[in-house]
């Protein structure tokens, strides 16, 4: 391991990752998909790293008890929660339902709280732990990692795109626990769900 030669690596990939981005906002602009200011679309953020763009920083704008609550949704599933994202108007939540043996996607309206679609999917076991991967939001699609199946909504309207099993069987090596769930928050990048 090369210390010099990895950090030149890792700064060459976020410029080229910063480059991507920029033209991938230019193209969203141009066809009118343009991401809002505000938005924090996957884990850590629009760009993975816990900021948002163009933004001051939050606590600089809350009054000194804190911000003000807008809504709150109590009629959610238990479960494992994932943190939120929030995309064009709506807020996104996965919740693995371990005992109920059950995946689930929300989709909140960002000003109301209100639901605006829920999708189940059926879990094949109950598994070690309550899973909680963030969705990500690319493409009008919503990307989630469920428990044992990774899955893409239409983020719109929920309507399922495709599922496809995470193929890591109970025997594999990697798990420590037949019925350990295998969990992560997916990332987009040129066009490929990670």
């Amino acid at each position: 391991y090369d210390p010099v030669k990895a950090d030149q690596f890792l700064t060459a990939e976020l410029n080229n990752r910063a480059s991507r981005q920029a033209k991938d906002q230019a193209e969203q602009m141009a066809a009118g998909k343009a991401q809002r200011v505000g938005d924090w679309p996957e884990w850590r953020g629009p760009n993975r790293n816990g900021t948002g763009i163009s933004t001051a920083p939050l606590a600089d704008s809350w009054p000194a008890d804190g911000p003000k609550t807008v809504w709150v949704v109590r009629d959610l599933p238990s479960g494992g929660n994932s943190s939120p994202v929030v995309a064009n108007g709506r807020v996104y939540v996965y919740i693995h339902q371990r005992q109920a043996k059950r995946d689930t996607v929300v989709c909140l309206d960002e000003r109301t709280g209100d639901k605006l679609w829920q999708r189940d999917f059926p879990v094949s076991r109950v598994t070690l732990h309550e899973a909680s991967g963030t969705p990500c939001i690319a493409a009008g699609r919503c990307l989630v990692m469920g428990a044992r199946v990774c899955y893409c909504l239409n983020a719109t309207s929920g309507v399922s795109i495709w599922a496809k099993d995470t193929g890591v069987t109970s025997t594999d090596p990697g798990l420590k626990n037949p019925d350990q769930e295998v969990c992560s928050s997916f990332a987009v990048a040129a066009g490929v769900a990670v």
